[in-house]
This record gives structure tokens, C-alpha cells and sequence, in this order.
């Protein structure tokens, strides 16, 4: 980078802040990282070997959240990607060089994440930081939305009417997924009502979570003083249903993420910046000891206790990643074929006999293991895809998107929106599958357009 480069970096990054958050989070995360390696030391002998490129990976992941949170108007997106990068990749590529009994998955193959897995990760790392920076001195100066007052009007018309029909609807939706049970369900794992096809349930289920986030997402961009008796009795009622589908007992925690997080980080973003500061310094703690508070079998919470992340299913990312790697040396992913089954998850099987199946069910089938509930991180679902091109091309794509859109978000009431609604799809995303998570996010997508797009007259 050039010295005008680092002038305008300069310009967009507040320096006290990227020092004073870098060097408490690093003290944060490295107490949690010794403090794994020395519960693991307690009952065998860690393995001497610590990769220096997994040291590094963790090193620059760590300078990459800093950056985001230290900007001048803070990427949340960007540092909650980092965030999952550190936990569920760095910590992990730490931890499973020294410890000699980790999750059975990574035993499966003769050494536990071999070297071309961490090259691979470290490339990705590497890539989408520079990419950020780079979008992040692009992006600096973005345009006010002029929105007029009429545009304003027809798009609290689409509102009203939208959260009307939903509200209308709604019953028949619950019904179908098996009424007040489905709701207030306290197992996440249980014998639910058959359907015809994932797909399908796969559609009710966004059609019940997804319409409500966006509405009172754009609800409450309408200014205070604007909103009308009817605007604040519609956000009252939608609040209330979504504290009540987020169930953390009987969904899976993406469901409770995507229902929840768009909202903390709404509110965050009305607070000072030393609550967004406060909320990711306690984010890997909150991730580290929480992982685990409530039962997916039994539904009941129990005391929070640290995860070692090396030995637990829920952080598998970077050993499906490794595993994956491995699986398709053998061509078992064809190129593309995961991808075409994600974007056409809506078929049916009984007209595409050979859709292919979740990435992490098709990795538990090829491995032959009995349970299939296992993850498939974005990486893997670009390296599967496209292999190395793939992952490059995503990782540029991803980390663009995620800056530019944390910087527009004051340009229009539709940008606003989708930058709280990808971060609640952002968890599923990123830890995959991508079949699990492509039907909510194509709906959110379609229906923010439709329901924020403005034409603005030419004069």
C-alpha cells in the first residue's frame, strides 16, 4: 500500500480505539485460549507441536476485528465475521495442534488438520482482510439516500399492509407446522409432522421467521414522531411474537440468532459506541460458556461451564473443512453441485432424483457416520464448489458485500434493513450448510426488495 493508502486508512480508523480494543481483546481471548490448553492438559499430555501459521492466522484475525470495530462508523457485520473466524477457526486451529484426543471427527484422518488446511485458512484470512481494507477506503464517502416524503408514504403503505396480511395468515402458517406445539416446543429434537419434502418445510418455516424481522425492522426505522397509534400497536404485537418464536428451548440457536440478533445490533446501533465495544469484548466469553446452556434433548438449562472447542461437535467447522478437503482429492463434489442444490432448494426430490444433499449430511454419509447433524463453514461450501478458485472468489465477495453493506446502511431505509437482517442470517451462513441456509436468506432478500424498492421520479 502506498503512503496516500495508509493516509486515507488513517483517515477512516479512530487509532486510540483499534489500540485500546485490540490489546483488551487480545488479553480476552488469550486468557480463554490458555485457559482450554490447560484444561485439556488436566487428564493427558498435549501434543508439543503449535503451527506458527495457525499463530498467525489467530494473530491477523484478531488485527482484522479491531480494525472493523475501530472504523468510523463500526462494521458489526465484519466484526461478527471475525468473531466466528477467531472461535470456531482460529482458536480451533490452535487447539487441535496439541491436543491428542479431540473430537472423534478429527481423528479420522492420519494427522488431526494437516498443513495444506491451514495454508488454505491463513490464504482466506489474508484475502479478506485486504479486501475489507480495501472496500472500506472505497465505500468512506457514500451517498445519503434523498428519499422524498411520498416515497416515505408508499413504503409505510407496503408496511402496513404487509404486517396486516402476515398477522392474517399467521395461524394457518403455525397450523401447519404442527400449531401451538411447534411454537412452545421445549425439545429441539423431537418427532415433529411429516412433510412431504425438506423443501417444504423448509418454506413454512421462513414464511413464519422471516416476515416478521423484516417488518418491524422497518417499522422502526420510521422516526418516532411519525409513527401513528397503528404503527406502534403493530410494533408491539411483532416484538411480542418474536420474543416468543425465538424459543431458545426447542429451535436450533440459528433460528434464536436469526429472530434476536438483528435487534441487539439495532439497538446497539441507537446506543453509544462503548455498548457495541462492551457487547464483542463479551462475545467469544458468552459464545465460550454458553454453547451448551440448554439441553437440545431434554430442553433444560444448565450452569454455563467453558467448551473446549477441539472436543466438542457444535465448533466442528475447521475439521469438516479439513475433512472436505480430503473427501474431494477423491472428486465425491463434483464442481458445483452443492451450489446448484442450494439455489434450487425449493425442488422437490421426487423431480430431481439426484439433488444433492446437505454438504454435511453428504460428508456424514461419505465418512459413514450415523449422526449427519455436522456443519459445512462457508469455506467448504467454496472449496467443494470451486475448490481454491472458489474459496478465493467467495472470500473477496463475502468480505466486500459485508463492508460495503455496513457502510450504506444510513443511504436508504432498504439498506438499513439488510444490514440487520443479514446479521441473523450471518451465524448460519458462515457455519453452513448452505442448503440449510439458502431458503431463509433468498426469501429475506427477495422480500426486502419488493418491499423497499423505490422508484424515484425523474424530473
Amino acid at each position: 500500500m502506498s503512503y496516500d493508502g495508509f493516509r486515507q486508512l488513517d483517515a477512516i480508523v479512530n487509532k486510540k480505539v483499534f489500540i485500546t480494543f485490540g490489546s483488551i481483546y487480545s488479553i480476552t481471548i488469550g486468557i480463554l485460549l490458555f485457559a482450554m490448553i490447560k484444561e485439556i492438559q488436566v487428564d493427558t499430555v498435549l501434543k508439543a507441536r503449535i503451527d506458527k501459521i495457525a499463530l498467525l492466522n489467530l494473530v491477523v484475525s484478531v488485527l482484522m476485528l479491531s480494525f472493523s470495530i475501530s472504523t468510523n462508523s463500526i462494521q458489526k457485520n465484519m466484526t461478527f465475521f471475525w468473531t466466528f473466524h477467531i472461535i470456531f477457526f482460529g482458536f480451533n486451529a490452535v487447539l487441535l495442534q496439541i491436543d491428542p484426543t479431540p473430537l472423534y471427527l478429527a481423528r479420522i484422518f492420519p494427522k488431526a488438520i494437516a498443513d495444506d488446511t491451514l495454508v488454505l485458512l491463513f490464504l482466506t484470512t489474508l484475502v479478506a482482510g485486504a479486501t475489507q481494507i480495501y472496500a472500506s477506503e472505497k465505500n468512506k464517502k457514500f451517498i445519503v439516500s434523498k428519499d422524498s416524503v411520498e416515497i416515505e408514504h408508499t413504503v409505510e403503505q407496503r408496511l402496513f399492509i404487509s404486517a396486516i396480511l402476515y398477522l392474517i395468515i399467521l395461524p394457518f402458517i403455525i397450523n401447519a407446522l404442527g400449531g401451538l406445539n411447534f411454537v412452545f416446543r421445549r425439545i429441539r429434537i423431537t418427532n415433529g409432522i411429516e412433510y412431504s419434502s425438506l423443501a417444504v418445510k423448509s418454506i413454512i418455516e421462513s414464511l413464519l421467521y422471516v416476515p416478521p424481522v423484516i417488518l418491524l425492522l422497518g417499522l422502526l426505522f420510521i422516526p418516532s414522531e411519525q409513527r401513528s397509534k397503528l404503527h406502534r400497536l403493530l410494533i408491539s404485537i411483532l416484538s411480542m411474537l418474536l420474543v416468543i418464536l425465538s424459543n431458545p428451548f426447542g429451535n436450533a440457536r440459528q433460528t434464536t440468532l436469526f429472530v434476536t440478533l438483528p435487534f441487539i445490533f439495532y439497538l446497539l446501533d441507537k446506543r453509544k459506541r462503548i455498548y457495541t465495544y462492551i457487547f464483542f469484548l463479551a462475545l467469544p466469553i458468552i459464545i465460550c460458556f454458553s454453547a451448551n446452556l440448554v439441553n437440545r434433548y431434554t430442553g433444560k438449562i444448565q450452569n454455563p461451564t467453558m467448551t473446549l472447542l477441539s472436543r466438542d461437535g457444535d465448533f466442528d467447522s475447521l475439521i469438516q473443512l479439513h475433512n472436505g478437503m480430503q473427501i474431494a482429492v477423491n472428486n465425491e463434489f463434483p464442481i458445483f453441485r452443492q451450489l446448484l442444490g442450494s439455489l434450487f432448494f425449493f425442488v422437490p426430490r421426487s423431480l430431481w432424483p439426484g439433488k444433492p444433499l446437505d454438504t454435511g449430511v453428504e460428508l456424514a454419509n461419505y465418512l459413514g457416520l450415523r449422526f449427519q447433524n455436522l456443519s459445512a463453514p462457508w469455506i467448504l461450501e467454496a472449496y467443494v464448489n470451486a475448490r481454491i478458485p472458489g474459496v478465493l472468489i467467495a472470500t473477496f465477495f463475502v468480505s466486500y458485500y459485508l463492508t460495503k453493506i455496513d457502510l450504506n446502511q444510513g443511504r436508504s431505509i432498504r439498506h438499513y434493513v439488510m444490514v440487520f437482517t443479514i446479521s441473523g442470517l450471518l451465524f448460519i451462513l458462515l457455519r453452513g450448510s448452505l442448503l440449510q441456509a439458502s431458503g431463509r436468506a433468498i426469501f429475506a432478500f427477495v422480500l426486502i426488495h419488493i418491499l423497499f424498492k423505490i422508484r424515484v421520479k425523474r424530473r
